[in-house]
């Protein structure tokens, strides 16, 4: 099994990640908004870009059902020694709710740590 061309073991389930969301504006800075999903995932992968102008830095997020907090350690992204980083509120079977983005350690911002595409998985890690 792969995940999006790389091998992985799985703890259950099976099959291919099915792409079920590509965000139609990647470069539309919001803060707190949710997507609708598809629902009979296990759990969601997740890409996101650093920042609303720039490509680099893309990676991807797995994020089981009852996530919430900040993805930042997959989406952290420094510029000027300042990190950024996007909150997740929640995650269910047919939803993820985005929060706002952290400007270092005060700041929120909604251009940063922006969702490009969302796979369903019928697997867990």
């Amino acid at each position: 099994m792969s995940i999006i061309g790389n091998a992985v073991t799985v703890g259950s389930g099976g099959g291919e990640p099915e792409l079920l969301w590509t965000n139609p504006k990647p470069t539309l800075a919001q803060a707190n908004f949710s997507v609708t999903l598809p629902t009979g995932y296990s759990a969601y992968l997740v890409e996101f870009r650093n920042y609303t102008y720039a490509d680099a830095g893309t990676g991807i997020l797995y994020v089981p059902f009852g996530t919430s907090g900040w993805a930042s350690g997959f989406i952290w992204y420094t510029y000027n020694d300042t990190g950024y980083a996007r909150k997740i509120t929640s995650v269910t079977d047919g939803e993820i709710v985005f929060g706002y983005s952290q400007n270092g350690s005060s700041g929120t911002g909604s251009q940063r740590g922006i969702p490009t595409r969302i796979w369903g998985v019928k697997w867990t890690i």
